[in-house]
C-alpha cells in the first residue's frame, strides 16, 4: 500500500492532500523513462533439517508428537526483489510471483514498477513475464497476482494508469505469463487494491465462468471522499468491470481509524458467497454477501481487538471460511467459521512460545480443517503499548525508536485439523533466527521494512504449505535514498523474495537437491532462454560479486574460472532478445578435478602395473 505518513496527511484539507499527492504522481511521472534492472545473488533451496517445526497447542502449551512425520522448513530465494508481494500456483507445479520494486541509481528508487516473475519446476531458475513487457499495463506500488484455481487463469492488477492516475488496470493470462490480455479497470479506486474469483450466484457470465471481483480503497491513505472499501466485478472474465452496489462496510472515520478504506482480499465460496474481512471499530470483522455484493451484513469475528488494518483470510472447497489477524497486543490468532461466516470459533492462539509481537498474517486453506498461516513474528520486540507507529522508510523520515534492534523472522503454521476442540500446531521460521529477514520497526499495520504491507500464503499442487516473504537482509539498497540515509542493510525497506515451504522430514532430503562438485579451473554450462528467444546479454555474480559480463546476438554458453573452494553460489541474469530476463541462482561445490586425458594417463599405467 502506497501511505504518506499520517501526522503529515491528515492535517490538510482534502484538497490539499490530493495536492500532495499529486505532487508525488508528478516525481514519479518525471522518472517515468528510467529503467534499470537490479542484480544479487541469491542461495539455492536448502532445507533446515536441524530446525523442525516445534509442536504445541494453542497459547503454547505442550503437545503430544503427532503421527505425521516432523516438518522441515525450505528456503527458496529468487534473486527478484519483492515488496508486496503475491503468488499462486498453475497446475503444473511452477510458481508466478508478482512484487514491485524499486530502481537502482535513482533518487529515492523512483519509479517504483511491479513485475511477474515465473519459477521452472524446481524453483531453482525464475523468469520474468511481466504483462508490462508487451503490453499497455502500468507499473505502480500495491501490485496483486492471483491464480484462478478453477480455471488456471492468472490475474495482475496495478493501479496508477498512465491515462487516468486515479485508476487501475487488470491483465490476465490463460498460459501461465506467456501473452496477456490488458484491460482497464472502473475508475474510482485504488491503492491497497486486491482480487478474487469465483463463481456467480445469478448473474450470467461471458466467456469466462467465474466473477472476476476487484476490491479497493478510493482514495490515497485515509482521505475523503469515502472511507470504506469499494468493490466491482467483472462477468466476462476481467475485461470489463462494474460496481457491484453497496460498500461492503458503513463509513468510519479515518480519525478513529487511518486504515478505514482498506480491507482484506475478496473471497468467494464454492455457492458464490462474497466475503471481505477487514478492521472495523477496532475489532475484526467480515462482510459478507450472498448477491455478488449488491447488498451486504457485517459480522463481527472477535473482540480481542484488530492491530491490522487489512485483515486477511481463505476459503475451502467446502465453503468453510478461514480468518486472521493479530488482537490488541499484537498476537496473532486464526478463527474458522463452518456456517458461511455466521458464526466463529473462539480465537485461536497461533504464537509458539517465545514470540512476543507478529505482523500481517496471511492464511491459506488446502482440503476443509487444513489450514497454514504466514506471518511476521518477533521475539525481542518490546511486546507492549505503546506499540511501533506505521512508518514507510521508503516515503518519509522513519525512527525505529524502542524498536531499533528487533529482529523479524518469517513464521509458517501448520493446522491439520483446525476444527478440533485443541488443535494442534507446528510451527517453523523461514530463515534462520539468527539471520534475521530485517531489523527495526514494524507495525501491526504494516511498513515492515521490505515485506510493507502484506505477505501471502498457498498449498502448493503436492499439499505442502508455502509462503512468501522479503527478505531485506540478502538486498543491498542501489539507489539514492530520500529519505532514511542512514538505514543499513536489514532496515532500509528494499528486499528480495524468498519462499518459505514445510516439507515432511522424510522427504526433504529430495526437496533440496545434491550440490554438485565443479572444477574450480574452468566450468562450462549453457545458457536457458524463453521459447522463441535469443540470449543476447549475459552477467554473473559469484557469492554476490559480479564475475563475468558478456553481450552478443545468441550467447549459448559461458565458462566460468578460478571459481572460490567449498560451496558457492552462482546467479546468472540472462536477458533475451525480448527484453525479458531469465535469473538462474545455483549453488556448486568447487573442487579440483583431475583433466580428461590426464585420467586416461592414471589408467594405462594402472593395467600395465596389473
Amino acid at each position: 500500500m502506497l501511505v504518506l505518513a499520517p501526522e503529515r496527511w491528515h492535517g490538510q484539507s482534502g484538497v490539499g492532500r490530493y495536492r500532495v499527492f499529486a505532487a508525488c504522481l508528478a516525481f514519479v511521472a518525471a522518472l517515468a523513462m528510467l529503467r534499470a534492472g537490479t542484480a544479487t545473488a541469491a542461495a539455492a533451496s536448502s532445507c533446515a533439517m536441524s530446525r523442525p517445526a516445534i509442536t504445541y497447542l494453542p497459547g503454547g502449551g505442550p503437545a503430544p508428537p503427532p503421527d505425521q512425520s516432523p516438518l522441515v522448513p525450505c528456503a527458496y530465494h529468487t534473486g527478484f526483489g519483492a515488496m508486496e508481494p503475491s503468488f499462486g500456483f498453475v497446475r503444473d507445479g511452477r510458481i508466478l510471483l508478482q512484487a514491485w520494486h524499486t530502481r537502482p541509481d535513482t533518487p529515492g528508487g523512483a519509479p517504483p514498477y511491479s513485475q511477474v516473475v515465473r519459477s521452472n519446476s524446481d524453483y531453482t531458475r525464475w523468469e520474468d513475464v511481466s504483462p508490462s513487457a508487451t503490453n499497455q499495463h502500468p507499473q505502480s506500488f500495491d501490485p496483486q497476482l492471483l491464480i484462478d484455481p478453477r480455471t488456471n487463469r492468472v490475474f495482475s492488477v496495478d493501479f496508477l494508469s498512465d491515462a487516468q492516475p486515479m485508476c487501475s488496470t487488470i491483465s490476465y493470462s490463460d498460459n501461465a505469463g506467456d501473452s496477456w490480455t490488458t484491460s482497464p479497470l472502473a475508475c474510482g479506486g485504488f491503492d491497497g487494491e486486491s482480487i478474487g474469483t469465483g463463481p456467480p450466484v445469478s448473474s450470467p457470465t461471458v466467456g469466462y465462468p467465474d466473477i472476476v471481483y476487484y476490491c479497493t480503497g478510493t482514495t490515497p491513505t485515509s482521505a475523503p471522499p469515502t472511507t470504506t472499501p469499494e468493490c466491482s466485478k467483472s462477468l466476462d472474465g476481467g475485461r470489463t468491470f462494474v460496481f457491484t452496489g453497496t460498500s461492503p462496510y458503513p463509513p468510519f472515520s479515518p480519525e478513529q481509524d487511518t486504515f478505514a478504506p482498506w480491507g482484506g482480499d475478496p473471497l468467494v465460496g464454492p455457492d458464490g458467497t462474497l466475503y471481505v474481512p477487514k478492521r472495523f471499530a477496532g475489532q475484526p470483522w467480515i462482510a459478507i454477501s450472498h448477491d455478488e455484493g449488491l447488498t451486504w451484513t457485517q459480522v463481527q469475528v472477535a473482540n480481542n481487538g484488530s492491530g491490522g488494518e487489512a485483515n486477511r483470510g481463505a476459503v475451502d472447497s467446502a465453503g468453510n471460511v478461514y480468518y486472521a489477524w493479530v488482537d490488541a497486543r499484537h498476537a496473532p490468532y486464526l478463527a474458522v467459521s463452518r456456517d458461511r461466516g455466521r458464526t466463529w470459533t473462539k480465537p485461536i492462539a497461533l504464537g509458539p512460545p517465545g514470540v512476543r509481537e507478529a505482523a500481517l498474517p496471511r492464511p491459506a486453506a488446502d482440503r476443509p480443517g487444513r489450514v497454514v498461516v504466514a506471518w511476521l513474528g518477533s521475539t525481542n520486540a518490546p511486546g507492549h503499548e505503546p506499540f511501533y507507529a506505521y512508518c514507510n522508510v521508503l516515503l518519509t523520515p522513519c525512527d525505529d525508536g524502542s524498536y531499533a534492534g528487533a529482529t523479524w523472522n518469517g513464521y509458517l503454521t501448520e493446522i491439520e485439523n483446525v476444527f478440533s476442540p485443541l488443535p494442534v500446531l507446528r510451527t517453523a521460521t523461514v530463515n534462520d533466527p539468527r539471520a534475521p529477514l530485517f531489523t527495526g520497526g514494524c507495525s501491526a499495520d504494516g511498513a515492515c521494512k521490505a515485506n510493507l504491507d502484506f505477505i501471502d500464503a498457498a498449498f502448493g499442487p503436492d499439499g505442502t504449505a508455502w509462503g512468501i516473504f522479503v527478505d531485506d537482509c540478502a538486498w543491498k539498497r542501489q539507489f539514492q535514498p530520500l529519505f532514511n540515509p542512514g538505514a543499513g542493510q536489514c532496515a532500509d525497506g528494499v528486499g528480495e523474495g524468498v519462499f518459505g515451504r514445510l516439507v515432511p522430514a522424510s522427504r526433504a532430503a529430495a526437496v533440496a537437491p545434491a550440490v554438485p562438485c565443479v572444477d574450480t579451473r574452468g566450468f562450462s554450462f549453457k545458457l536457458h532462454h524463453a521459447p522463441h528467444a535469443r540470449v543476447i546479454r549475459v552477467v554473473i555474480y559469484v557469492n554476490g560479486k559480479r564475475t563475468l559480463t558478456r553481450q552478443g546476438h545468441n550467447l549459448t554458453r559461458v565458462t566460468l574460472e578460478r571459481l572460490p573452494r567449498g560451496t558457492f553460489t552462482v546467479q546468472i541474469i540472462a536477458t533475451q532478445s525480448t527484453r525479458s530476463k531469465v535469473i538462474s541462482t545455483r549453488t556448486y561445490t568447487g573442487c579440483r578435478k583431475t583433466p580428461p586425458r590426464i585420467r586416461a594417463l592414471h589408467h594405462r599405467r594402472r593395467r600395465k602395473r596389473g
